[in-house]
């Protein structure tokens, strides 16, 4: 392979190929140590001028690796950001939702905190003042998928690869005011969720990571380092893990479908 730097082009169709055909590839970073984070974000603007440029329509974005006790497991230790779309996002307003996981390579799962926004996210300004440019938040499940064997990646391939976004289910949103806002900027840290598996508990957590994302709202607006620019404003929708980690999305779903529920109270 010829330096990364030149090779941006080349880089995005084979994960384009890898996605549309549902396969799997060597991590870029191994067969180029130039290839570093900042290349990785040229790759996934690449990727995504050529979906835009095939009708794909961007929704919002979420934020990865929101969640610190990962990050020894995969090697990552920044959080990272990409675009979900029309094409990948599932709103669930009954709080159900059915997945196709045939699709998707690896598939896990992930439950997150949807943020939906209404104005400008502030440049300074604790989680109060951010919530103010919030209009609801809301549950959801994050389908995730590696297309590098066994999940093994450096930060950069698992940037350029989609930020390893698969799809998205958005449950019930609950509206954001300002009679509410400051009881959530509290409560964020530490509500409780229970992830929950045929009626077979999986995992239970607090969400910290879910009010990190406050902050992470902030460090999208201000384009944090690697990141490219663009407004981050009315329209878009921010994600992220609220305390637990990636769950395999396959496992006890013979004919490979994920039924999920989901939903959120205070």
């Amino acid at each position: 392979m010829t330096g990364a730097r030149s090779d941006v082009a080349a880089i995005a169709s084979r994960l384009m190929a890898a996605h549309d055909n549902a396969t799997m590839l060597a991590p870029i970073s191994a067969g180029d140590p130039e290839f570093d984070v900042s290349l990785g974000y040229d790759v996934l603007r690449e990727i995504e001028a050529r979906r835009v440029a095939s009708g794909w329509q961007p929704v919002g974005r979420k934020i990865g690796f929101t969640n610190r006790t990962i990050w020894p497991r995969y090697g990552v230790y920044l959080p990272m950001w990409a675009h979900v779309w029309t094409h990948t996002v599932q709103y669930a307003p009954e709080h159900r939702a059915t997945l196709s996981l045939a699709a998707f390579v690896q598939p896990r799962i992930e439950p997150e905190v949807v943020f939906g926004l209404k104005g400008r996210v502030p440049e300074n300004g604790d989680a109060a003042a951010v919530l103010a440019s919030t209009e609801w938040i809301a549950p959801g499940f994050e389908i995730v998928q590696s297309h590098f064997p066994d999940w093994k990646f450096a930060a950069a391939d698992c940037t350029a690869a989609f930020g390893l976004h698969a799809a998205l289910v958005v449950g019930a949103p609950i509206p954001v005011t300002e009679r509410n806002r400051a009881f959530l900027a509290d409560t964020l840290p530490r509500f409780t969720l229970t992830l929950r598996r045929s009626g077979e508990l999986i995992d239970e957590g607090v969400g910290a990571t879910a009010a990190l994302t406050v902050g992470l709202l902030r460090w999208l607006k201000l384009g944090f380092t690697y990141t490219y620019t663009q407004r981050f404003d009315s329209g878009t929708s921010g994600t992220t893990t609220t305390t637990q980690g990636s769950f395999n999305s396959n496992a006890g779903y013979s004919e490979n479908r994920a039924r999920i529920s989901l939903d959120m109270n205070f």
